[in-house]
């Protein structure tokens, strides 16, 4: 675009977003960096007109009220018909962009969630409520490439609409923007689902739901943590013990079965088969580790059962069987022994484990 000057205080410099407009511009007087949503009053109706931009711009102007929302400079009419609201500049790009790229980790879309819905409950708040009426990703922007924070902006982007956007209507929009960009964890999954079809009417309630969720998930991090701890007092007790091939820790119910020839046929002839119920579970290898982290590390993953481990041709080598909605177990490798003719005793483990 063709740089203007807009107020006399505002140059308008590059297009950031074209549906709706929104124009990077500089603040003349501060020399700082500002983006500008452009917006028609051309045959408004009364919802959608110049009281509706100018009560946004007021309650978002000086400090914002919450993170959420971007701080609003100005607004700036033109005899044109043109309305300008000028608001601090997002450098960061948009939820779009990056789910272009990647959908946000199931880690980052709880922050993002929590922050879009505690936009749309103070917009709601306000009294008459506005009702944003057009969130995508498209205005979903961050205020730095690293910040995880969302800022929805695009306040009056629905001014073509038949009839005003209502406040569910955000709610609505809300959810399809998470799906459609973030990868969504199981917790959050039917919250967002009630959100979709409506059978949440207030952005409020989602957030209490939410922050139960959370408390949850916080419990459920304390009680991991617990086992992993429990987990790596059997790995130091493991390491003391070399009488057998293979010691099974805190799991009782294990069932050890040495046999004279392989379960299955092992490419060096030796090793132990290493079989769980249920099947599938993850093997990690966590020789001489202390576990202090929600999960092992995903370079020490072997693989899945039923899998060969190879012996360890002295000490013992220590793993940790982990599957879904089944505790922890750890178990030792023990070095390999010999049989009368030399050759390597083979072993293999059935492991049950033990449900949460």
């Amino acid at each position: 675009m063709m740089p203007r000057v807009i107020g006399g205080a505002y140059r308008l410099e590059d297009v950031v977003v074209l549906s709706p407009a929104i124009a990077r511009g500089r603040d003349l007087q501060r020399d700082a960096l500002v983006d500008v949503e452009i917006a028609s009053l051309a045959s408004r109706t009364a919802w959608s007109g110049v009281d509706r931009l100018e009560r946004t711009a007021h309650a978002l102007a000086s400090e914002p009220l919450t993170p959420s929302l971007p701080r609003v400079h100005g607004l700036v009419h033109e005899e044109s018909g043109l309305a300008f609201l000028v608001r601090e500049a997002m450098l960061g790009g948009t939820l779009a962009e990056r789910a272009a790229e990647a959908k946000c980790t199931e880690a980052a879309t709880s922050a993002l969630l929590r922050g879009l819905l505690e936009a749309v409950e103070t917009l709601h708040a306000l009294a008459p409520p506005v009702c944003h009426g057009s969130i995508a990703p498209e205005l979903v922007f961050f205020r730095a490439p690293s910040e995880l924070v969302p800022v929805l902006v695009g306040f009056d982007a629905a001014y073509d609409d038949f009839a005003p956007p209502t406040c569910l209507d955000d709610l609505r929009a809300l959810a399809a923007t998470i799906v459609a960009t973030s990868l969504i964890p199981k917790a959050l999954r039917a919250l967002l689902d009630d959100l979709a079809n409506g059978r949440v009417p207030t952005a409020t309630m989602a957030l209490e739901r939410l922050k139960s969720i959370d408390r949850a998930s916080s419990r459920g991090r304390r009680a991991r943590r617990a086992r992993f701890a429990l987990a790596s007092f059997a790995l130091a007790l493991a390491l003391a013990i070399g009488s057998m091939a293979l010691v099974v820790h805190g799991h009782p119910r294990a069932s050890i079965a040495f046999s004279a020839a392989p379960a299955e046929p092992a490419a060096d002839g030796a090793g132990c088969l290493l079989q769980s119920s249920p099947p599938g579970a993850e093997v990690y290898a966590l020789d001489g580790r202390t576990l202090s982290d929600d999960d092992p590390p995903p370079e020490a993953r072997l693989g899945t059962t039923p899998l060969r481990v190879s012996r360890p041709t002295g000490g013992s080598r220590v793993l940790l069987v982990m599957a879904a909605e089944h505790r922890p177990t750890v178990i030792s490798v023990l070095s390999e022994s010999r049989g009368s003719d030399g050759s390597a005793e083979d072993c293999s483990l059935l492991l049950p484990l033990i449900p949460r």
